[in-house]
């Protein structure tokens, strides 16, 4: 098997003769490999239709940041905090049922670090919370402590 190691210097990439380096690989073959690459590369973006865009954004997965959980206001909203910024969101999906703040504490104690994934973006995000791979929005629902929406 032949090992190739690239080199490649700025004077030699602009030269009309190959010059050999110690390694026995020439610039020239160095230039032509980095043209090429940078001709398909322009090809495959201007091929691409503006649906195969569209179909590439929406299958990246949705955002997760770490946040704090700080408490749930009157509304049943809930309170994040990133940072030093406080986010109101609604949970994904669910609904937390009134009377619940009880069962809640124990379940989302204050100030516990949680992930925070943005399903719905909007003036209110939708969110479902993560403690490491437990989804808690599921596990309000098993508590009885929410209930679905659709």
């Amino acid at each position: 098997m032949q090992q190739f190691r690239v080199s490649l210097s700025i004077p030699s990439f602009f030269a009309t003769t190959p010059r050999m380096t110690a390694s026995g690989t020439t610039t020239l073959f160095c230039a032509g490999l980095l043209l090429l690459g940078a001709v398909f590369s322009e090809g495959r973006a201007a091929s691409a239709s503006p649906a195969t865009a569209q179909s590439a954004v929406k299958k990246l997965p949705n955002l997760r940041v770490n946040v704090y959980f700080e408490k749930v206001d009157e509304k049943g909203m809930v309170i994040l905090k990133y940072g030093s910024v406080f986010l109101t969101t609604k949970l994904y999906g669910i609904r937390l049922r009134s009377g619940s703040a009880g069962v809640l504490s124990l379940v989302l104690p204050s100030g516990v670090l949680l992930q925070a994934e943005v399903i719905e973006k909007g003036e209110i995000q939708s969110v479902v919370l993560w403690k490491g791979n437990k989804n808690l929005n599921e596990e309000l629902l098993i508590q009885g402590v929410a209930e679905g929406v659709h």
